[in-house]
C-alpha cells in the first residue's frame, strides 16, 4: 500500500499558494527546494514553525 493510499480520507493536498494563502499555521520540518524558494514576505502566518531556518 502506497503513502497516497494509507493517507487517503486522512488529510488534503493543497497548491502550495493555496496553503499559503489559507492556513493559520506553516510548519517547515524539510529544506526542499521548493520550499526554499518561498520569499519570507510570502508567510504571513501568525504562527510559524521553521526547523530549517529558511525563513530567518
Amino acid at each position: 500500500m502506497s503513502c497516497r493510499q494509507k493517507l487517503a480520507g486522512h488529510c488534503t493536498l493543497t497548491a502550495l499558494d493555496a496553503a499559503l494563502a489559507t492556513a493559520d499555521v506553516l510548519v517547515l520540518l524539510v529544506d526542499h527546494k521548493d520550499f526554499k524558494a518561498i520569499a519570507g514576505d510570502a508567510v504571513r502566518q501568525q504562527y510559524v514553525v521553521d526547523t530549517k531556518g529558511v525563513w530567518r
